[in-house]
């Protein structure tokens, strides 16, 4: 492992559930010891699953100081190459499959709660959050899927997928934000 993915891991104090502004000063620590990775990347990823031991043993290895991540708009084409991590294959394909169970209702299923989330989905045809997606030929630290390998993300990756290859009433936005991680 690592010791930048070691740094990576929110100190005690820096837990929002016990500490007020605890991810604040996760984000201040990580620009100092790491460098600038967006707060958002942060968020969804590391600072949430940053004990997961799928996520540990698939990106734990790399050396987040020479990572850079940019904020970019894909077309659904693109989106379509995009592979979940192997240990996410499961879920990601059961999430496909839940949603042709119910010929694509967001609202119906493990997704009802998400009235916030559908409603955006169904004006903007695309996520609230962009999820990340690595550059697979720029990291050599483990077998990556190609050409794109979804970093966080899967329920996201699985909408597009599902939603661009079968009729809906709702539809997809030309493109789609993401967060593109690469070496620097």
């Amino acid at each position: 492992m690592h010791n930048s993915w070691v740094s990576l891991k929110p100190l005690r104090d820096e837990n929002s559930m016990y500490f007020d502004n605890g991810f604040e000063k996760y984000c201040e620590r990580i620009v100092k010891e790491i460098g600038d990775i967006p707060s958002e990347v942060l968020e969804q990823w590391v600072y949430r699953l940053s004990d997961d031991e799928d996520v540990t043993n698939e990106f734990g290895n790399i050396d987040y100081t020479k990572i850079k991540f940019e904020l970019q708009e894909w077309c659904t084409n693109k989106m379509l190459n995009v592979k979940p991590t192997k240990f996410g294959e499961d879920f990601f394909e059961r999430r496909i499959k839940e949603l042709a169970n119910s010929n694509g209702d967001i609202k119906q299923g493990s997704y009802g709660h998400l009235k916030n989330l559908i409603n955006h989905w169904n004006k903007k045809g695309t996520w609230k959050t962009p999820p990340i997606i690595m550059i697979s030929e720029c990291f050599k630290e483990n077998e990556y899927q190609t050409p794109y390998q979804l970093v966080e993300g899967h329920n996201r990756l699985a909408w597009i997928k599902y939603f661009a290859l079968n009729d809906s009433e709702l539809k997809l936005a030309e493109t789609h934000k993401v967060w593109v991680m690469k070496r620097k």
